[in-house]
């Protein structure tokens, strides 16, 4: 029997044996709620709970050197932020007050020689995306593979490498969920081992929770196996970026691995990640002002006209910020602005932005 399976791709078997490399990780600062009241915490890597991985399409897989296009879809929830000497940073709030998860994309091509199967990234394969979301409500389920994708997003990217390899250990089925309960009595599956490797290049992060310096690239190593041991298979799959509903309903038939088209497994992984370059050279910037009747008025050489006491009609109100500080390193410079309206037809009203009293998530860059 062989064995049909797992996560990403390349056209050179040459590569789809070499693995990926990675590069060197960076501790970083991460604000836990955002903009919120809690205080940000130095973290060297994200430690995810076990969950659930689906390789669509990869049963059955050729033999070398054949290969065969599939992809991958996973999700996970955040066990732990982890420090430099590897221990979990505790009294976050994490799975308290709200939760991180995030959901995956990897195209893929394999190949299969024996009872081990290789897989490499295609960078002309789809869908292709990565999401970081946090959610105060706590609703993702690993059965049935919902609320992985919902809250405000915090960080978005796309897959630019990866490496797999899965080993099947038993060709003798077994039940494939062993978690508690099975959840799962009609379906069965070989028995395997297997890691990799993934890179993730960050499109977007929200400097609200990267508040001193953005990342760059996120790296993961990661371990699949089957049976499932420490979580329950999930019914149901993110294969459409941007929080879009689970619709992807497992294919693995009777026997998982053998009856296809698709392979699903328990996946672990821990992720660490690389930094945006520190900008030098930048600058602070201060700016603000006082009106008494709603007017600005400059002369010829650019010097303020005296103006007459604000009227009925007039709107007077002060305004002013900054950019630049703390620090003008990247992702800075980052600031804030406040608008006092005090009376006039406007009314009376104050607006902020990037302030502690500022409404959620706004910021100034």
């Amino acid at each position: 029997m062989k064995l049909h399976h797992l996560t990403p791709v390349l056209a050179s078997l040459s590569i789809l044996l070499s693995g990926t490399g990675q590069a060197a990780t960076e501790a970083f600062e991460f604000d836990p709620d955002g903009a919120g009241p809690e205080s940000s915490i130095i973290v060297q890597s994200f430690d995810w709970l076990p969950d659930s991985t689906l390789s669509v399409g990869s049963v059955p897989l050729p033999v070398v050197p054949a290969v065969a296009s599939s992809f991958a879809l996973s999700h996970a929830k955040l066990g732990n932020f982890v420090n430099a000497t590897g221990q979990a940073i505790l009294g976050t709030g994490l799975n308290g007050a709200y939760e991180i998860t995030t959901v995956l994309s990897i195209p893929e091509i394999g190949t299969s020689s024996g009872t081990s199967a290789f897989f490499a990234f295609d960078s002309t394969g789809s869908p292709n995306f990565f999401e970081l979301y946090w959610d105060p409500l706590k609703d993702s389920s690993a059965l049935a593979g919902t609320g992985y994708n919902n809250g405000t997003l915090i960080l978005s990217g796309i897959v630019t490498s990866a490496s797999s390899n899965f080993l099947l250990t038993n060709p003798t089925p077994t039940n494939l969920d062993n978690y508690i309960a099975d959840n799962y009595p009609a379906i069965d599956t070989v028995s395997g081992v297997g890691g990799g490797q993934i890179s993730v290049q960050v499109l977007f992060a929200d400097p609200a929770f990267f508040p001193s310096q953005l990342p760059e690239n996120l790296l993961f190593n990661t371990s699949q196996v089957t049976p499932y041991s420490q979580t329950d298979p999930s019914a149901l799959f993110a294969d459409v970026a941007g929080s879009a509903a689970p619709t992807k309903i497992p294919a693995i038939g009777p026997l998982n691995g053998v009856s296809g088209p698709d392979f699903q497994f328990q996946g672990d992984a821990n992720m660490a990640m690389t930094l945006q370059p520190i900008v030098t050279g930048a600058c602070r910037m201060t700016g603000g002002g006082v009106t008494a009747d709603g007017e600005i008025l400059l002369d010829a050489s650019g010097s303020p006209v005296p103006s007459a006491q604000a009227t009925s009609n007039k709107n007077t109100y002060t305004f002013g910020g900054q950019i630049g500080a703390p620090t003008a390193a990247a992702p800075n410079p980052k600031g804030e602005w406040t608008h006092h309206q005090f009376k006039g037809p406007a009314g009376d009203f104050v607006f902020r932005v990037g302030t502690s009293s500022a409404p959620k998530d706004t910021f100034v860059t």
